[in-house]
């Protein structure tokens, strides 16, 4: 067999052994070694056949505790204990959630059994022969639901703030620095909350968030943004009635942070808001996503879109997909839904696969669901993955830019709240991606900006310009975020600067359409340039183009990888 527990009596002075599978399948029986050999034990009741249990013994209390496991494809969380004659399941008001694979070891000095970890935990219990106790620890969040994450794509962390925990609502905010949590020290906090919205604003480098739901279920309205360090609240402002489960995106067409739907004290609602950091506004859109809360958004950097699925209205599951463009709201039609209806899960724009993650969520039936999806722009795909998270519902996810990765944190499954931390990599393999076209040039042309190497960790990343009239000035635009600058009101109709930049590099064109010389980037063998995003566009001084006197080639994202 495997996956069965053994421990050691120190009062029976005997290793007692229970459960475990064999090739035939569950085990749930009680086995007794005394130096000389093995004794099946007969108990008039005993725990239900399992794998993965624990068992610690308690000397000072002569008792073995037996807790959890898996049997079949259900986690058990049930609590026994064996006085080396007999078992008793006990009844305790509270325990750690259901999980198999967890450590459990008696603690001589406190007097107590220690319980860590599991298939999809990373908590701390303990028994004092009467209760579990959760034991937290100051260097990582508790397990909690219905929170916020949100990646700062400037400072390189993530930020986690509010939900709900075992003790109620939460007003902690916490760092994640790509290998530990930090607890920050704030002296002002937005209030305990849950359902929260938030999104991370590039432009002006803060964590705008907004509203939830607050102690005795209060809907609450309020504005909060985060600089890295504080939180600040603006003076009372007109804005979105107060609400909760609302979903909050940014725009990089507008420049402004999209809020769109949730519940409020006179029921779902549909409407589209707009914060630029000083004052909401409401945008009118026809069509637009009907009332919902719990709906799933995220942006799309690349194509400058944001894309809208799912939650709740009354009874009912939602599976729908919008897409907001900047001006309007316009239903999509995928060719591929099934059983996807379901509110309150993750989503992200994966910009290394330029994709839409969704994983989990919960539907009618209040099954919390455990499949990951992704949005091509066509249909939503099942995706495969060999690590296989929990089931659940109301967590954390965000995408790391600086490392390419998706992160997730917590939620909850089947009334069990986690606490644990992921993230999915893919082989970040080092490309340049051509975004969308640029505007013509004096010679009817496009100018095309290409990269004949790739950006590759420890290498030389090259851009190389075509099709571009002879003998003009040019200015290779380079940076960390995307822009959507139109520039038809200054006289050059269809130019639009696709890159924030933060490098101007000069260069001339030749006869042939090219630059006098290529534009060279040594890459550092540096791991943490992986996965990492740089916009480029060059700028043509092209009097012939157009009455603003410029052109543009294509903009271009460079993706740092092997």
């Amino acid at each position: 067999r495997n996956e069965h527990a053994m421990v050691f009596d120190f009062v029976a002075g005997a290793v007692f052994l229970f459960g475990g599978r064999s090739p035939q399948g569950l085990l749930g029986d009680t086995w007794k070694w005394d130096g000389k050999a093995w004794t099946k034990l007969n108990p008039s009741q005993a725990p239900l056949p399992r794998e993965g249990h624990g068992m610690a013994c308690d000397p000072a209390r002569r008792r073995t505790l037996l807790f959890g496991g898996l049997r079949g494809r259900s986690l058990l969380k049930d609590t026994w204990e064996w006085d080396g004659r007999s078992w008793r399941r006990l009844t305790i008001p509270r325990s750690p959630s259901p999980r198999k694979s967890f450590a459990m070891v008696f603690d001589a000095a406190r007097r107590r059994i220690l319980l860590y970890g599991g298939s999809s935990d990373i908590d701390t219990w303990e028994w004092d022969g009467k209760t579990w106790t959760p034991i937290t620890s100051p260097f990582r969040p508790r397990p909690r639901r219905g929170h916020v994450l949100v990646f700062d794509s400037d400072r390189g962390e993530a930020l986690l703030f509010g939900g709900r925990g075992q003790d109620g609502l939460l007003s902690e905010t916490w760092i994640w620095r790509g290998a530990s949590w930090k607890k920050a020290a704030v002296s002002i906090s937005p209030s305990a909350r849950t359902y929260a919205a938030a999104a991370y604003d590039p432009l002006r480098k803060r964590v705008v968030l907004f509203g939830g739901e607050g102690r005795n279920k209060t809907h609450l309205g309020d504005t909060w943004e985060w600089d890295g360090k504080t939180w600040s609240s603006p003076p009372s402002i007109p804005g979105p009635p107060a609400r909760k489960g609302a979903a909050m995106a940014y725009d990089p067409k507008l420049r402004k942070t999209l809020l769109f739907g949730g519940t409020s004290s006179k029921g779902n609602l549909a409407d589209t808001w707009e914060w630029d950091g000083k004052k909401w506004n409401k945008r009118a859109s026809s069509p637009a996503p009907g009332p919902r809360w719990g709906h799933s958004m995220a942006m799309d950097p690349v194509q400058g879109r944001i894309l809208l699925f799912g939650g709740f209205n009354r009874w009912v599951d939602l599976s729908d997909s919008w897409e907001w463009d900047g001006k309007t709201w316009k239903r999509l039609q995928p060719s591929v839904t099934p059983n996807l209806c379901r509110g309150l899960a993750g989503m992200v724009y994966d910009l290394h696969r330029r994709r839409f993650l969704l994983f989990g969520g919960r539907n009618f039936t209040l099954m919390p669901q455990q499949d990951t999806r992704e949005w091509d722009g066509k249909s939503w795909r099942p995706l495969p993955l060999s690590a296989h998270l929990l089931p659940r519902s109301e967590h954390g996810m965000t995408y790391d830019t600086r490392k390419g990765r998706v992160l997730l944190f917590g939620g909850e499954t089947l009334s069990f709240l986690l606490g644990d931390m992921w993230e999915l990599e893919w082989p970040l393999k080092a490309r340049f991606q051509i975004l969308s076209k640029g505007c013509r040039a004096s010679n009817r042309e496009i100018p095309l900006l290409q990269a004949p190497t790739p950006p590759s960790l420890g290498g030389t990343f090259s851009l190389v310009l075509k099709k571009a009239p002879a003998g003009l000035n040019t200015i290779l635009l380079a940076g960390s975020l995307p822009s959507w600058t139109g520039l038809a009101p200054f006289g050059a109709p269809g130019c639009v600067i696709q890159a924030s930049p933060v490098l101007f590099l000069p260069n001339t064109t030749t006869s042939y359409g090219g630059w006098v010389s290529p534009h060279r980037f040594p890459i550092p063998f540096d791991r943490t340039l992986l996965g990492r995003g740089f916009y480029f566009q060059v700028l043509l001084l092209d009097q012939g183009a157009n009455r603003l006197g410029v052109s543009l080639s294509n903009g271009g994202l460079a993706l740092v990888g092997w």
